[in-house]
């Protein structure tokens, strides 16, 4: 009985994990990947400098993201560099925190605060994207009414690339801005390896968690 109750409830806690973060892990693993092959191509051919011709706009907001959700889960910050960039180690930035190993709250932020460069990140490529480029609203219209199913979505997807497509224009000045500004943030909004570090160690207690509650509800028959 209690084997059947535990399985599913791992089972519970799999599919609302995967719905609630799914999509976060996909772009994290996404952008982590294409941002270091993107690092590795700038190095090879523009050098140290061209690394730096996006890190000064993206490296502050990735450093800026870090430290909101830092304070936001009370964690004690220890030192900050929003873009101190370090030739021989590679570091563009950083921000140094501690948290209590006894405060389940903060244990938790350690997720969100590896995440934040992706969670404050898309909303400021929406905002470039909507403030920049013409008939903005045309684009997001879609995502706003979209259906919460998988068929939908892939449609969406394909209609918003193509108005953006259509929206493109080169002689406009406002289009070229939001190419350069977006690709800085893109650049620089996946997590990088610490970060990933953070992240498992605060979705652990999420799992745990989630685990524990869905094992009562059904316990409870709820």
């Amino acid at each position: 009985m209690f084997l059947t109750l535990l399985k599913n409830a791992a089972f519970a806690t799999l599919v609302q994990i995967g719905m609630l973060f799914g999509v976060l892990f996909l772009c994290g693993a996404t952008l982590a990947f294409f941002q270091q092959r993107t690092t590795e191509r700038y190095y090879s051919t523009l050098g140290w400098y061209g690394v730096l011709l996006t890190a000064w706009i993206g490296t502050p907001i990735h450093e800026l993201s870090h430290l909101f959700f830092a304070v936001l889960f009370r964690h004690r910050i220890t030192g900050v560099a929003f873009f101190r960039p370090d030739r021989k180690s590679g570091e563009l930035g950083y921000v140094n925190h501690s948290f209590h190993p006894l405060s389940l709250y903060q244990r938790l932020g350690n997720f969100f605060i590896g995440a934040a460069p992706m969670i404050v990140g898309i909303p400021v490529l929406a905002a470039l994207l909507y403030f920049l480029i013409p008939r903005a609203r045309d684009i997001f219209h879609p995502v706003l009414t979209a259906e919460i199913n998988f068929s939908y979505i892939g449609t969406t997807m394909t209609h918003m690339i193509q108005v953006l497509y259509q929206s493109f224009d080169p002689g406009d000045w406002r289009t070229w801005l939001f190419v350069y500004l977006s690709f800085c943030v893109a650049a620089h909004v996946a997590p990088s390896r610490a970060d990933r570090k953070l992240m498992w160690g605060g979705l652990t207690w999420i799992i745990g968690i989630i685990l524990l509650l869905n094992i009562l509800t059904l316990a409870l028959h709820v």
